[in-house]
């Protein structure tokens, strides 16, 4: 600390005693400690009217930190402010050695420092491993150092470039061709083949995988009988005539027509000899529907076979009007008591019609009577006896298609 003294010709004496200043002027005196750091509390300038004692006190550039210095009070007449900054240098750090060591820089290290090595290691999907790491040699791998760091993996043994080995404990070496076997599975010819190109050559031996050899069933597949169904369930879409139920847990499939969507027509007449065919109408039949087939009086036997043009049929019990093998011919009795009215008569009906009403009538009678008859259809006809008189006796008829037998 350094006292500036200005005199006026009235201060007499500055004194330096036991560390404290003491400054005396004509009887004024101040007395400031420097044995602690308070005293730049009490700085003081005094002016007597005779001179001015001002004081002064000097600081400087702190030192800079360095790495492992002792301890030290220092030896400089200044003083450091309150707000004093010390350097503390930093460096690049080395990269990772081989030991540690403690270095000799002088310089330190920032917090966030990196060295320039390796930082960990991993296999595949394993987890990162710090620290030293040791490299193992494998099954055919030989890893050796040559001293100075620097390692070489190569394979060892005697196994050649085109010889392989199943696995690890396989006691014979082969080619891969020999190696390798396809198998056919359940399949009389297996869907995987395999080939070598280039014989004798740049070989490459190929595997080709052939479709059209390729027979799964569907017990081999997974689900097969749902996953079908649900595709099946899924491509059936409804329509305006047609609604289609999915159950799936019954594993069942419904249609039903919905009559509310179709049109429905009226079925054709059928005639002889007309070709099928599935038709051209847009409309439908009903499930009961009706052909009209008509049907018409058959014609008379005639003297040679023929088809025929009539676009009609006939009925199952049509009779044919005809001589055959011979006449048709109905015969009968009547008894007296059937005859009534006046004059008496007596209607014979037959068991089957003639094919018509084309046919003779002949009457007999024990009774003297003048027989006729009348009212002739192919199924009846009517005896007249002419009279009034009751009959006694049974009268006779009989009746035979006109026409001529073989």
């Amino acid at each position: 600390m350094a006292i500036t003294y200005t005199s006026s010709g009235n201060c007499n004496v500055v004194v330096n005693t036991g560390g404290n200043i003491r400054v005396k002027d004509d009887g004024l005196s101040v007395e400031l400690s420097t044995t602690s750091m308070d005293f730049l509390e009490h700085l003081v300038a005094i002016t007597d009217g005779y001179g001015a004692v001002s004081i002064s006190i000097l600081t400087g550039v702190v030192s800079t930190q360095l790495a492992d210095q002792t301890n030290a009070a220092g030896t400089s007449s200044n003083l450091a402010r309150a707000d004093h900054i010390h350097n503390i240098p930093t460096a690049v750090a080395v990269s990772v050695g081989s030991a540690n060591a403690q270095g000799s820089s002088t310089s330190f290290a920032k917090a966030d420092h990196v060295h320039q090595g390796v930082h960990s290691l991993h296999s595949n999907t394993e987890a990162n491993r710090y620290g030293d790491l040791s490299l193992q040699e494998g099954i055919g791998i030989a890893i050796t150092d040559d001293g100075y760091g620097n390692f070489t993996v190569a394979a060892s043994g005697a196994i050649t470039d085109e010889k392989v080995k199943i696995s690890a404990t396989d006691t014979t070496t082969g080619y891969l061709n020999d190696e390798l076997t396809v198998s056919n599975g359940t399949n009389t010819t297996s869907p995987l083949e395999k080939s070598i190109t280039s014989p004798g050559a740049d070989e490459k031996l190929n595997l080709q995988f052939d479709q059209t050899k390729l027979s799964i069933t569907s017990t081999q597949v997974s689900n097969f009988t749902e996953a079908t169904q649900d595709v099946i369930g899924a491509a059936l879409v409804d329509s305006t005539t047609i609604d289609f139920t999915y159950n799936d847990a019954g594993n069942t499939i419904t249609a039903v027509v919905l009559q509310t969507g179709l049109t429905f027509g009226t079925p054709v007449t059928l005639n002889p000899d007309v070709a099928n065919t599935s038709g051209s109408l847009t409309t439908l039949a009903r499930a009961d529907h009706i052909h009209n087939i008509p049907t018409a009086n058959v014609v008379s036997v005639g003297s040679a076979n023929a088809q025929g043009s009539s676009t009609s049929f006939a009925r199952a019990d049509h009779v044919h009007q005809g001589i055959g093998t011979g006449l048709k011919i109905k015969a009968g009795t009547v008894t007296a008591g059937s005859f009534a009215g006046s004059p008496k008569k007596a209607t014979i009906t037959f068991g089957t019609a003639f094919p018509s009403a084309i046919y003779a009538i002949n009457i007999t009678g024990a009774d003297n009577r003048n027989w006729t008859w009348e009212s002739k259809t192919a199924g009846s006809f009517v005896i007249n006896t002419n009279a009034n008189t009751v009959l006694t006796l049974n009268v006779d008829w009989s009746a035979i298609v006109i026409g001529e037998s073989n």
